[in-house]
């Protein structure tokens, strides 16, 4: 189930990649070891470090005016490692502006361009992201 997306802002290296219009699960993972005692059967468990599975997503961005998004092909086309931020804001609840999430030294794996009638550009990637996010509240 991919999660709901409006008005969201992605940015790549603080340049604004385009809004966001869909986005994959940000699955997080933490492997688990279990260590039986010999003596006592007791068990043990013992956890690794906690990890990200690759994001995919689709922004719209014009192509006269979106920086980020020519970050985002920079680093598919020379491996260049990015700083990503995603902005998953509700800002139209009373409750708070939601959350932004931003990786350092991440690289997008898979990108594709497709082209709307309206002069917009679709672009379609996956971000390997390098461990957990940096979370904070959306401006």
């Amino acid at each position: 189930m991919a999660i709901p997306t409006a008005n969201h802002i992605v940015r790549v290296n603080d340049k604004v990649a385009g809004d966001l219009i869909s986005l994959g699960n940000m699955k997080l993972k933490r492997p688990v070891k279990e260590y039986v005692a010999i003596n006592t059967g007791n068990v043990t468990l013992a956890t690794g470090f906690a990890t990200v599975d690759p994001i995919s997503l689709s922004i719209e961005y014009d192509p006269a005016d979106a920086e980020g998004a020519g970050e985002l092909e920079k680093s598919f086309l020379t491996s260049d490692k990015v700083k990503f931020e995603i902005e998953l804001s509700n800002k139209a609840t009373a409750d708070g502006n939601g959350s932004t999430y931003t990786w350092e030294g991440c690289v997008v794996t898979d990108f594709e361009i497709a082209q709307e009638e309206n002069a917009l550009v679709i672009a379609t990637f996956t971000v390997t992201v390098a461990g957990l996010p940096e979370v904070a509240v959306a401006s």
